[in-house]
């Protein structure tokens, strides 16, 4: 009866809202950009964390491409529920590491990267926008600065397009494969 209540108590906390539906174009830095691909981002017992949409200038299923394009490229994150800036600190840590990057060669744009950001709240929108030579931060349509530094911006695109994405469903996701 015990483990009934708690498979009870768990599926209640499981749940989530609805999928946020990304517009299929939008416009950013001037140029027009069309979603790419959409995917979720799970924690520990497939709790949804984020709704991922990649936007570029033109549709692509390769990765690689999309990190070393001189195109502007956004990743925009509908949260489905709270998540500390310790927590987005820790996980671009290891995300940036389990993808080969060496955080000492990018420690001060990381370092002000972070401080651009804040604790992140059911239904924010985090969108980190590429261009060759910076990444731009906005929460909620409000710019809250960038960070001039392709490294930075290379790496920070290998966490979710890389060869070690938080999951494979999410990178699939976002390059259009599913």
């Amino acid at each position: 009866m015990k483990l009934l209540s708690l498979f009870f108590c768990l599926s209640l906390f499981c749940a989530q809202a609805e999928d946020f539906t990304f517009p299929a174009t939008q416009t950013v830095q001037g140029k027009k950009l069309i979603l790419n691909g959409t995917g979720w981002r799970k924690a520990f017992l497939g709790i949804k964390v984020y709704h991922a949409g990649l936007y570029l200038t033109g549709q692509s299923l390769d990765g690689e491409q999309v990190i070393n394009s001189n195109e502007v490229r956004q990743i925009a994150m509908k949260f489905s529920r709270d998540v500390g800036l310790e927590k987005i600190t820790s996980s671009y840590k290891e995300g940036l590491e389990k993808n080969g990057v060496d955080l000492k060669t990018i420690e001060a744009p990381f370092n002000k990267f972070i401080s651009l950001l804040s604790d992140i709240k059911e239904n924010d929108l985090l969108a980190l926008t590429f261009t060759p030579a910076k990444v731009i931060i906005s929460i909620n349509n409000v710019d809250k600065g960038s960070v001039d530094n392709d490294l930075l911006g290379k790496g920070l695109l290998r966490i979710w397009l890389g060869k070690n994405p938080p999951s494979e469903d999410l990178k699939i996701g976002l390059l259009g494969k599913e």
